[in-house]
């Protein structure tokens, strides 16, 4: 099972972290969302 994904909302810029990954698909504002890359903060 894959961890922690990050979903930002392209309309109103809501973030989603997602800490254990299932299956189906994110809406916010009647859009899906879209998976954003994160980086750990060491890397930053």
């Amino acid at each position: 099972m894959r961890e922690y994904e990050t979903y930002k909302c392209n309309k109103c810029g809501n973030i989603v972290e997602v800490q254990s990954v299932g299956g189906g698909e994110l809406h916010c504002c009647g859009e899906a969302m879209q998976m954003v890359e994160t980086y750990p903060k060491s890397c930053v």
